[in-house]
């Protein structure tokens, strides 16, 4: 699936990498503030990294990179894709911390973004959570720091092309496997 992104016109979902399960969020949850949510690992920002390093290494274009508020996602994406713009649309803000009535307008507009071809030749990096593609998809990404790979039709639907395993990004930023 990496090598079928170096051609664009896919929408990455990047589920936010490896978190520090022995924290958790403090209900309800505080955007502004860090130290009142679950983390990324160590572990977890090396992956991120890793992220960004196989995309590097294998040509893979980006055109923008839009990214949950909450720490650990916006995180990933700052570790992964520094280098890039990043926006933070309501979709993705963690449907845990939306109010009821805003989680089928997060979900309409999350299938919006899938549903939407990137630039020619270029993809669009999705950085959540479970939940949002759950309500959007049905589809629950299993993986922290792995990615779900949608392939936008141009009339408004999608197709779920493939998965990433975190192994394979690893895998892929090695210099010795490429």
């Amino acid at each position: 699936m990496l090598a079928a992104l170096k051609d664009g016109g896919y929408v990455v979902y990047l589920r936010h990498d490896r978190s520090d399960t022995s924290r958790s969020d403090i209900d309800p949850i505080d955007l502004a503030d860090c130290a009142k949510q679950r983390p990324l690992s160590d572990a977890g920002r090396a992956h991120a990294r890793q992220i960004g390093k196989a995309f590097a290494t294998m040509h893979i274009p980006v055109d923008r990179v839009l990214a949950s508020p909450v720490c650990r996602a916006a995180e990933t994406a700052e570790l992964a894709f520094p280098d890039l713009d990043r926006s933070t649309p309501h979709a993705l803000v963690y449907t845990l911390a939306l109010p009821a009535e805003q989680l089928g307008q997060a979900a309409d507009e999350l299938r919006t973004m899938l549903a939407s071809p990137p630039p020619t030749t270029s993809n669009v990096v999705l950085v959540g959570h479970t939940t949002n593609l759950k309500e959007a998809t049905g589809i629950w990404p299993k993986y922290e720091g792995g990615a779900l790979v949608f392939r936008p039709d141009g009339r408004g639907s999608f197709e779920l092309a493939g998965s990433i395993a975190p192994e394979a990004f690893e895998k892929a930023a090695s210099p010795a496997t490429n």
